[in-house]
């Protein structure tokens, strides 16, 4: 069954009554859905034509009649603003609304402001003017930390009677793409991997149309604190779009036309990575990673805004690299975050995002003869660049992976050609995302959200930690490394092992290992013949 034929899971569209012209009145169920549901915050989108825009501007006049509301309809531009403030003349205006000091002002005294937001600077032009009405037009275009600030002023005076809400409307992809998957859709394409009615499979679908949910949370896995809420619009469902505008959409790609007629959140606008999936995540228990596998590190340190982002990689025999363990952390002092991975561990996460609290270079196994061998660890130039005297913060952590016998290379500081060798060796599946849980991995959250910037690199978005554990991953991939080659008395203690459950008796046993063990001891020779260790085991000169 396609996307567009999927039964709709919305009551059906009331009409109006007989004989009655309403000013504004709901085009499909899904809207009507949007506007009436008691979510704290909503987001209405997916497809193209699903009336996003009205839908916004109905739902901010639902309390006009209340002399204490205050709504707040954001666009991006000062362009799309004109747009907006034309559509909200032709619904406000019979309702006795009138164009005073830049807002709309109903006869009750309640108001509604047009607004703009476009850069970080514009984000003052709200602080301290608390609204119980917020709607985000495209909100897709917004990264997370403007989002949480006007969210920040969300309030109604106590007693007032009013619903208080945010409403946001946004097509798939762009610069939010990686929050609205997060607070709205569980990180699950909801045509890809739709939740049944009684959400049966929570950690493995995306969330109901319209049902409520209390547990949302942002991307760090702070919780959002408030009631949310999805509801896709598609155009399938719009009676005022016609067989031109559906053939102009199948005239695009097939990736563009899942996302404009269906709603799919796979193949959004802009991604660099679109082509990822959550089945790409393979459990870490189904790779049979081993202490002799070469492991190496990749570190991206920032504080502050920033995050300081740590990988664990594994490389197997036949050259797959894994990616095994991560680690995010905001506001941790560099020797710190370096000495919690190799000795100390991490302390408690403060959110369950931040991976493991144990030291990386303990045993993988308890049974295993020792720690994993560690090859080195890969970190960003940048963290070597300073001026004066002092230390540089790969100088700092240097010293604390050096006592761990850990070396340290620099990473290539080319942003378009990481993000190339990633992702072909995410294609070819050169390297592949682990998970130890039911849960996607941190990884795939970063990388599959991940935006072309101007420069056909990956889009850089303030303070975003998932900026950070995309560029330690592609640092990683982008390094030389070797294969795993497996010790020959570890192979040999397997091989005996595998023996011995098929029933050999143990003469035959010792007589197998001491001819191998021989063996392997002639050619540990044969490899050392020749290597000069010291010049004080040289033999002394004849005197003539």
């Amino acid at each position: 069954m396609s996307a567009a034929a999927l039964p709709s899971p919305y009551p059906a569209l009331c009409l109006p009554p007989p004989d009655f012209e309403p000013i504004w009145w709901p085009i499909n169920a899904a809207q009507q859905a949007a506007i009436t549901s008691t979510a704290e915050l909503l987001l209405y989108g997916g497809a193209s034509g699903g009336g996003k825009t009205q839908m916004l501007a109905a739902d901010a006049m639902d309390e006009y009649e209340n002399p204490r509301l205050r709504g707040l309809l954001i666009r991006t531009t000062l362009e799309e603003q004109q747009e907006l403030e034309d559509l909200q003349q032709r619904m406000y205006e019979p309702k006795g609304a009138r164009w005073v000091k830049k807002r709309w002002r109903f006869p009750s005294g309640a108001t509604i402001r047009p607004g703009y937001l476009a850069h970080d600077k514009h984000l003052r032009r709200y602080q301290g003017n608390p609204y119980s009405w917020l709607g985000i037009d495209e909100s897709g275009q917004h990264p997370e930390h403007r989002i949480k600030f006007m969210i920040g002023w969300l309030a109604a005076p106590t007693g007032s009677g009013l619903r208080v809400r945010g409403r946001f409307t946004s097509n798939p992809g762009d610069v939010g793409h990686s929050w609205q998957m997060k607070v709205f859709l569980r990180n699950r394409c909801p045509v890809h991997a739709p939740a049944d009615a009684l959400d049966n499979r929570p950690w493995e679908t995306s969330v109901y149309p319209g049902k409520i949910y209390k547990d949302a949370c942002w991307t760090d896995d702070s919780p959002v604190h408030k009631t949310t809420a999805f509801i896709p619009a598609r155009l399938a469902d719009n009676p005022l779009y016609g067989r031109e505008k559906l053939e102009s959409l199948l005239s695009q790609s097939k990736a563009i036309q899942q996302q404009l007629l269906y709603g799919c959140w796979c193949n959004a606008a802009g991604l660099y990575f679109d082509f990822m999936r959550p089945v790409d995540v393979v459990p870490y228990a189904s790779i049979g990673d081993s202490w002799w596998w070469q492991h190496f590190l990749s570190i991206d340190y920032g504080f502050g805004n920033s995050s300081a982002a740590a990988g664990m990689y594994a490389i197997s025999p036949s050259g797959t690299v894994f990616k095994t363990r991560e680690r995010i952390e905001r506001k941790m002092a560099a020797p710190k975050f370096a000495a919690c991975i190799c000795k100390d561990g991490f302390p408690k996460a403060e959110y369950p995002f931040q991976g493991p609290q144990t030291p990386w270079l303990k045993k993988l196994k308890p049974r295993d003869s020792e720690p994993p061998r560690m090859s080195f660890c890969v970190m960003d130039e940048a963290m070597d660049q300073h001026r004066g005297t002092g230390k540089s913060i790969y100088d700092v952590m240097s010293e604390v992976f050096m006592q761990h016998g850990i070396g340290l290379i620099k990473a290539a500081h080319d942003p378009a050609g990481n993000a190339q060798v990633l992702y072909n060796g995410l294609t070819n599946k050169g390297i592949v995302l682990t998970r130890e849980s039911a849960d996607l991995s941190l990884a795939y959250r970063a990388i599959s959200s991940r935006i072309v910037d101007e420069r056909k690199a990956v889009k850089k978005i303030h303070g975003a930690w998932e900026d950070d554990s995309y560029d330690e991953t592609s640092y990683a991939y982008n390094t030389w490394r070797q294969n795993s080659e497996k010790p020959a008395r570890t192979g040999l203690q397997e091989e005996l092992a595998q023996l011995r459950k098929d029933g050999m008796d143990e003469s035959s046993l010792a007589r197998i290992a001491w001819n191998r063990e021989q063996a392997i001891l002639a050619e540990e020779r044969t490899k050392a013949k020749g290597i000069r260790l010291s010049r004080s085991l040289d033999p002394p000169a004849r005197k003539q």
